[in-house]
């Protein structure tokens, strides 16, 4: 399975917020978009920490549960 589509994201940080903004995929079949984050880009799959309960249909996402000084 590909994984097709894979938007890039533009991110704003400020005062221990992080917001994520990115175009919505153009294919009719996405339910949405789950949301990850690990304290390195090539952490192995265990490091990484869902940041979303449920597909997020829109295009942003704010996370608010940011540690300052941590990626």
């Amino acid at each position: 399975m590909g994984l097709g589509y894979t938007p890039m994201a533009t991110v704003a940080a400020a005062n221990g917020l992080v917001s994520l903004f990115w175009a919505l995929n153009p294919e009719a079949d996405v339910a949405g978009y789950h949301l990850y984050r690990a304290e390195t880009e090539d952490a192995p799959a265990s490091g990484w920490q869902r940041l979303t309960t449920a597909p997020l249909a829109k295009s942003s996402f704010r996370d608010d549960r940011v540690v300052i000084g941590r990626t």
